[in-house]
């Protein structure tokens, strides 16, 4: 979302002040931290000039491949053309030959796992373009669906709800945060579903994973109000106290950085409506009004917050 930075902020910066995460897709202001603009996709073709050395280290190198493509984005093709690259023709046994090369290539694309792995990154170029996902992220979510694919936890599961799980996995061990809600509705699967199958993926895959980090939240639901530096800051310090408390254990990031903004902004009198922080932080007012309520009660008896939180 794009909103005038006059409207968003009254910190003065200029364009030297601001830094793009690629990771998360965002640009922000290096001082204060306010985000300009997010879910920006990374699409710069990169050098189009090459010496002969870094032609041959780009398309011999392991890196030259991508995981998040069922080829890994090293395709073959055997042109049909009966002439070669000089415009001579080329004699009737080769063009045979390369005939039936071309059957056998045909064949084997068509095996289960190769339309399986076509099937499921085909999806996953979708869900980069709807949730904004670098590269990097991306290529991390491949590796764990090549990984469920390699001990045959996708029998018996859609391709479509293990493909989100990994992203979902990938989007946590790079700190790169999407909620469940995001990641389902973009895969048009139901939460729970999703939900289900995030938990049996890790389990099967023994991967170790750290609960979403709600701090991580707070730029990306702050930046859709009109709130001050002063909001902000002091939404944070409410959710590490709440850490600190053990009070976010078991919560959802979304309700809880819903909760903590909606609270600071009414201490520092600029009022949030419960129905935008519900569509922004993807989480219903019920649960951030019994946050907020769960907030106000623990800080409150704390002497830092007693004489400030109404």
């Amino acid at each position: 979302m794009s909103l005038s930075l006059r409207q968003i902020h009254n910190c003065s910066f200029n364009q030297d002040s601001l830094v793009t995460d690629e990771i998360r897709g965002e640009v922000f202001c290096e001082h204060c931290g306010l985000v300009v603009a997010e879910k920006m996709l990374n699409n710069q073709q990169g050098e189009r000039t090459f010496s002969k050395e870094q032609y041959l280290k780009n398309t011999t190198s392991e890196g030259s491949s991508k995981l998040y493509y069922s080829d890994y984005g090293i395709a073959t093709t055997i042109s049909k053309s009966t002439k070669d690259s000089s415009g001579n023709s080329i004699p009737g046994k080769t063009r045979q030959k390369f005939s039936r090369l071309r059957i056998w290539d045909n064949r084997a694309k068509r095996r289960h796992k190769e339309r399986s792995l076509l099937k499921a990154f085909t999806l996953l170029n979708t869900l980069k373009s709807k949730l904004a996902l670098s590269d990097v992220v991306c290529e991390k979510a491949a590796y764990n669906y090549r990984k469920a694919v390699e001990v045959n936890i996708v029998r018996g599961h859609s391709i479509r709800t293990i493909l989100a799980a990994s992203v979902y996995v990938a989007c946590k061990e790079l700190e790169s945060p999407r909620s469940l809600d995001e990641i389902a509705k973009a895969a048009n699967i139901k939460r729970k579903t999703l939900s289900k199958t995030t938990r049996y993926f890790i389990k099967k895959l023994e991967i170790t994973t750290i609960p979403n980090d709600p701090i991580f939240f707070v730029n990306k639901v702050a930046s859709a109000f009109s709130i001050g530096e002063k909001t902000k800051r002091l939404a944070i310090k409410f959710i590490q106290k709440a850490k600190s408390l053990r009070i976010s254990e078991g919560k959802r990031p979304g309700g809880l950085v819903g909760g903590a903004i909606y609270l600071a902004a009414a201490v520092n009198n600029e009022p949030v409506p419960y129905r935008q922080l519900e569509k922004i932080s993807s989480t219903s007012s019920v649960t951030i009004r019994k946050r907020v309520k769960q907030l106000r009660k623990e800080l409150k008896a704390l002497p830092e917050f007693a004489g400030i939180i109404p």
